[in-house]
């Protein structure tokens, strides 16, 4: 009887995540999946309960890692402006590392994969929308923390102004990144 393969689930979920990242959840067989993460597909139903469950793995796993670093730009040592323009030039070609870049030549996993399927699994577009005003969150509160010692305007609420910053720093995903466009978002908080 041949010994079981052990998979590390964390790893498995990465290369699930590039496969669906690469080609798109429908045109990802189970055969690929498990030729590419190394699952069974025995793992594969039990741990994760369908292709459509390690999606959502992948998916959590995205959301996570971005997430994980905004804090980590938002949270470095500096004025609130030098903070955000942090965040933003992370987007730059170059100006990131892994995901990020990765985000650049592919687009948003997230976004890619809830366009693909928002008609049959709406709670993704649902999903999506609690990822970005998570990603606003973090951003107003470093403009409020900018209002409050005055480095930033205060005609505006932190929440609007991080709407568009949180805007500026996905037009990447559509055009190409330059640094008069990342000077430009951050001239609104003036």
């Amino acid at each position: 009887m041949a010994r079981p393969v052990h998979v590390d689930p964390q790893e498995a979920v990465a290369k699930a995540m590039d496969l669906f990242w690469e080609h798109g959840y429908q045109s990802v067989s189970v055969d690929e999946i498990v030729q590419s993460t190394g699952l069974n597909r025995h793992t594969l139903y039990n741990k994760y309960g369908s292709k459509f469950g390690l999606l959502t793995a992948a998916l959590t796993e995205y959301r996570t890692r971005v997430l994980d670093r905004i804090e980590q730009l938002l949270d470095e040592p500096g004025t609130c402006r030098e903070r955000i323009q942090n965040l933003l030039r992370v987007r730059e070609p170059h100006g990131g590392q892994g995901v990020w870049d990765q985000m650049l030549t592919q687009g948003c996993f997230a976004i890619r994969v809830t366009a693909e399927l928002r008609d049959s699994h709406q709670e993704l577009a649902d999903e999506l929308d609690a990822f970005g005003g998570r990603i606003e969150e973090l951003v107003a509160e470093v403009v409020r923390q900018g209002q409050e010692t005055g480095e930033f305007r205060r005609d505006r609420t932190a929440e609007d102004l991080a709407s568009v910053l949180v805007s500026g720093f996905l037009v990447p995903l559509i055009y190409t990144p330059a640094t008069p466009r990342t000077d430009a978002f951050l001239a609104v908080l003036d």
